[in-house]
C-alpha cells in the first residue's frame, strides 16, 4: 500500500527476483533488458551467497587482477545437458520460479544424476573444491570480482541517469558484521546502502524461534513483515524524493 501511494500513474514496479541467481546475474540482466525497461531507479536486494554464486556462475572474469575491467562470457554453454533439457519445457519453468519446493527437488535430483555441485551454473570442468570459507568473508578474487560487478551495474545506471540503492538482507544464521566488507564497496561507488542484518540478526538472536523458521533459518512471516517496515523507513523517502 505504502509503495502503491508513493508511485504515480506513470510509474511501474517491476520484480525481476529469480530464485538462485547471484550478483552477476544483476548485471547480465540489466545489461541485456535494461535498454527495454528503462528504469527510473534499481534496488538490488542482496544476500551473502550472491557473491561466491557470480564467481562460480562464470557470467563475468576480471579482465586484469589489478582492474575493475570485466569480461563477459556465455554462460549458457557450460550447462549441465540435463539442465537445458528441463528447462526447455514451460510448465517445469513456470513450477521453478513459484515453487521453493520445486527447487529443493531438483536439485536432489540433478544431484543424485550428475553429482551436482554448489554454483548455480554447472561447470564442465570440474576441479577439486577449495576449502570452504564463510560467505560472511569471501576470499580476494570474490571481493575483487563484486566490486567490478558493482562498479559496472553504477556506471551502467549513471550513464542514464538511473538511481541505484542496495539493501543487504539478513540471516538468522549470522551474527551482525556480514557485510562489513561490502559496505566500503558501496560508499566508494556512492551507492546507498541498507545493512538489514544488524538489527535483524539481533532481535532473532533474543527469540529465535519467534523470527526464524526452525531447522531453516529463514524469516518467519513476523520477521519479514518487520523486515518491511525498516527497508520503506529507509527506501520510501528515496522513492518520494527519486521518482518523478
Amino acid at each position: 500500500l505504502a509503495l502503491a501511494e508513493v508511485a504515480a500513474a506513470s510509474n511501474q514496479f517491476l520484480n525481476a527476483a529469480v530464485g538462485g541467481w547471484g550478483f552477476a546475474s544483476y548485471l547480465a540482466y540489466l545489461e541485456t533488458f535494461g535498454e527495454t525497461i528503462a528504469p527510473t531507479a534499481i534496488t538490488l536486494v542482496i544476500y551473502l551467497s550472491d557473491f561466491g554464486r557470480a564467481q562460480r556462475s562464470g557470467l563475468y572474469t576480471l579482465a586484469q587482477e589489478d582492474s575493475l575491467l570485466l569480461r563477459a562470457h556465455d554462460a549458457t554453454s557450460r550447462q549441465s545437458p540435463l539442465r537445458g533439457l528441463l528447462g526447455q519445457f514451460p510448465l517445469y519453468r513456470w513450477l521453478l520460479n513459484r515453487s521453493h519446493l520445486v527447487q529443493v527437488l531438483r536439485r536432489k535430483l540433478l544431484g543424485l544424476l550428475v553429482n551436482l555441485p554448489n554454483p548455480v551454473i554447472l561447470l564442465a570442468d570440474q576441479k577439486e573444491a577449495p576449502a570452504k570459507r564463510s560467505p560472511a568473508d569471501p576470499d580476494a578474487t570474490t571481493r575483487r570480482l563484486t566490486h567490478a560487478i558493482l562498479h559496472r551495474i553504477k556506471e551502467w545506471c549513471s550513464e542514464r541517469d538511473v538511481k541505484l540503492y542496495i539493501v543487504g538482507f539478513y540471516s538468522a544464521r549470522y551474527p551482525g558484521g556480514i557485510y562489513n566488507w561490502f559496505r566500503p564497496l558501496a560508499a566508494k561507488e556512492g551507492i546507498p546502502f541498507l545493512d538489514l542484518q544488524e538489527p535483524m540478526s539481533s532481535l532473532a538472536r533474543s527469540d529465535l524461534g519467534r523470527y526464524a523458521i526452525k531447522r531453516d533459518g529463514h524469516p518467519t512471516e513476523e520477521a519479514l513483515a518487520l523486515t518491511a517496515d525498516r527497508v520503506w523507513s529507509w527506501y520510501g523517502k528515496r522513492l518520494e524524493r527519486d521518482l518523478p
